[in-house]
C-alpha cells in the first residue's frame, strides 16, 4: 500500500505522461487518389499533421536504371503546421523509380519519415470506384477493359479537385450508394481525362452531377466524358470504353517529332577552311618579308579576326526557348499541356515557375519556388507543364463548329473529312484556305478518332493545338431510367498501399514510421 501523497504523485505522473503523449506530433503522408500513385504521371500528394511544428517535407526518387546510373529527381516544399490537424496538397509527377523516400524535417529534427522500394511503382491507369459494393463491378470492368484492370476502392473525401491529379486514371464510376462526391471533383476528373460514369437511378443527393450531362445521357467535358446508364454495369462500361481517346503523352510525342527549337547554323567548312589558308599564307609572308616585326603583326591580326569572327558568327542569344500546347477541348473547357524545349549554349542551370518535368530522364529539382535543372553546353532539354485547364474558343453547335474565342483558329482539318481551312472569331463556318496541313499534323492525325478537328492558334509567339473531339454519342450508353439488378455483395479487397504511410515522432526526435492500411474491405 502506497501513502495518499504517493499514490497522487503516481497518478499525476502517469495523467502527464498520457497528455504528452497524445500530443506527440503525427504524420500521414499519402501519394497517389486513395494512396493509389500511377508511374509516369501526374499524381496528388497529401500530407495530413496533427500538432506538428513548420517543417520541410522532402522527396527524394531516383528515376535512374542500371544503365543510365543514378538519376536524383528531388521535390521539397515548406509544409505550415500548428495546433490540431493541417493538410497540406499539391501534385508531382511521378517518374518510374529505383526508390522513393520521404521526410518530414524541421532544422533540428526528423518528425517521420518512409520509404517505398521501386518494385512498388505500377504504370496501369486507375479506374476509381466510389460504391458501397465495389467488388462487384470486377467482372463489368474485366470484360470492357480486360482482366488486368487496376480497380481501386475510394471514398468521396479521396477524390482531388484538381485535374492534373486525375493524369493517370481511366474512370470514374458513381452508382449512388455510397456518401455523394463533390461536384467540382467529379468535373475535375472528367476535364482531367478520365470518363466518368453515372450508373443510375442516382438518389437525390447525386443530382447535381447530372448538371455535367447538360441534359443528355453523356458528354465531353475538357479531355474526358461523361456518361450516364441505367442499363446495367456491363452496358455503362462498354459505352465508357468507347468513347477512349488516345493517351494525352502519345499525342504530345506525336506533335513533338521535330525538334521546337533550331540549333545556330554554324559556319560552312569550306568558308572557315579558305579563311585558314588564307590566313596561314599571309602570316607566312609577314614573317619571312618582315621578320620580328612581322610576327608582331601576326599575332596583332590573330586577335583583330577573333574579336571579328566572334561578334560576327556567335548566336543572337545564349539561350533559344520556344513553347507548343496540346489543348484537349470539350463543351467550352480545354485541358492544356504545354512542351517547352530549351536549347543552351553555355552551361546554365535554369529555373521556370511552376511545376515541370524533363520529358527525356535527367536530374532535377522542384521546391515552392519552380522547377530546377542544370543543361551543359549546346544541349537541349525538353519540359512538359503540369497540366492546367482554359477556356476552349471551339464548340460544337450541333454539327457545326463554332469559335467562341477572340482569335483564329486556322488549318483546320477534320479526321476523316480533310482540310477545312480558317474558322474566324464568332463564325461557324471555316474559309476554305488554299494552304495544306500543318507539318505538325502528319504524326498526330493518324492517332484521332474520325470526326475528330484539329485546328491551331496564336503561332507568331507559341502554337496551341486544339483538338476537339467529336461530339459524345454512343448508343450503349442509352437505356437511363432502368435500375440495375440488385447483386450479391462481393468486397473488393484493396492490398494495403505503401504510399500511405503515418510517421509519428518519438520522444527522443527519431522518426518513427509506419504503413498504414490503405483499403477498406466491405
Amino acid at each position: 500500500m502506497c501513502s495518499s501523497a504517493r499514490c497522487l504523485a503516481l497518478l499525476w505522473a502517469l495523467l502527464a505522461s498520457t497528455v504528452a503523449l497524445g500530443q506527440a506530433p503525427s504524420a500521414r503522408f499519402s501519394l497517389g487518389v486513395a494512396g493509389q500513385p500511377v508511374a509516369d504521371a501526374w499524381n496528388p500528394l497529401r500530407l495530413e499533421l496533427r500538432d506538428a511544428p513548420p517543417a520541410t517535407l522532402t522527396l527524394q526518387i531516383d528515376q535512374g536504371t542500371l544503365r543510365s546510373g543514378e538519376l536524383p529527381l528531388t521535390v521539397s516544399h515548406a509544409v505550415r503546421g500548428g495546433a490540431g490537424i493541417s493538410v497540406f496538397e499539391t501534385t508531382v509527377y511521378l517518374p518510374r523509380f529505383a526508390r522513393l523516400a520521404w521526410r518530414l524535417a524541421t532544422p533540428d529534427r526528423v518528425l517521420a519519415s518512409g520509404s517505398v522500394e521501386g518494385r512498388e511503382a505500377d504504370a496501369r491507369p486507375l479506374d476509381l470506384l466510389l460504391s458501397n459494393l465495389p467488388g462487384s463491378y470486377r467482372a463489368a470492368y474485366a470484360t470492357a477493359y480486360g482482366p488486368g484492370a487496376r480497380l481501386a476502392d475510394v471514398v468521396a473525401s479521396d477524390l482531388p479537385s484538381e485535374p492534373a491529379a486525375y493524369d493517370g486514371v481511366r474512370t470514374l464510376l458513381i452508382d449512388g450508394s455510397a456518401a455523394a462526391p463533390r461536384l467540382e471533383s467529379v468535373a475535375a476528373a472528367a476535364a482531367g481525362g478520365a470518363t466518368v460514369v453515372l450508373l443510375g437511378p442516382l438518389p437525390p443527393s447525386h443530382a447535381e452531377l447530372e448538371l455535367l450531362l447538360a441534359g443528355g445521357a453523356h458528354a465531353r467535358l475538357g479531355a474526358g466524358a461523361v456518361v450516364a446508364s441505367g442499363a446495367g454495369p456491363e452496358t455503362a462500361l462498354t459505352a465508357a470504353a468507347a468513347l477512349a481517346t488516345p493517351a494525352r503523352d502519345t499525342l504530345l510525342a506525336a506533335l513533338l517529332e521535330e525538334p521546337l527549337v533550331a540549333p545556330p547554323t554554324p559556319a560552312k567548312q569550306s568558308l572557315v577552311a579558305l579563311a585558314l589558308a588564307a590566313f596561314a599564307l599571309l602570316a607566312l609572308l609577314l614573317v619571312r618579308w618582315a621578320g620580328a616585326p612581322g610576327l608582331v603583326g601576326v599575332l596583332a591580326l590573330v586577335a583583330l579576326v577573333s574579336v571579328v569572327g566572334w561578334r560576327a558568327l556567335r548566336p543572337a542569344t545564349p539561350q533559344l526557348e520556344r513553347d507548343l500546347t496540346l489543348a484537349l477541348a470539350g463543351d467550352g473547357l480545354a485541358l492544356e499541356v504545354r512542351a517547352r524545349e530549351v536549347l543552351t549554349l553555355p552551361r546554365s542551370a535554369l529555373s521556370y515557375g511552376g511545376r515541370a518535368r524533363p520529358l527525356r530522364p535527367q536530374p532535377y529539382r522542384v521546391d515552392d519556388a519552380g522547377t530546377h535543372l542544370t543543361l551543359e553546353r549546346w544541349r537541349a532539354a525538353m519540359l512538359e507543364l503540369a497540366p492546367r485547364l482554359a477556356d476552349a474558343p471551339l464548340l460544337w453547335d450541333g454539327e457545326a463548329l463554332r469559335n467562341v474565342g477572340r482569335e483564329p483558329v486556322r488549318d483546320l482539318v477534320r479526321v476523316g473529312a480533310g482540310p477545312l481551312g480558317d474558322l474566324a472569331p464568332g463564325a461557324s463556318a471555316p474559309t476554305p484556305t488554299e494552304a495544306g496541313d500543318w507539318p505538325r499534323y502528319a504524326a498526330l492525325l493518324p492517332l484521332l478518332p474520325d470526326g475528330t478537328v484539329v485546328g491551331r492558334s496564336a503561332c507568331d509567339d507559341a502554337c496551341t493545338v486544339w483538338v476537339l473531339y467529336p461530339p459524345a454519342a454512343v448508343d450503349a450508353a442509352d437505356g437511363a431510367g432502368e435500375a440495375p439488378p440488385a447483386r450479391a455483395a462481393t468486397p473488393l479487397l484493396t492490398a494495403p498501399s505503401p504510399f500511405v504511410q503515418t510517421g509519428l515522432s518519438s520522444q527522443g526526435g527519431a522518426p518513427a514510421a509506419s504503413l498504414q492500411d490503405a483499403g477498406r474491405a466491405e
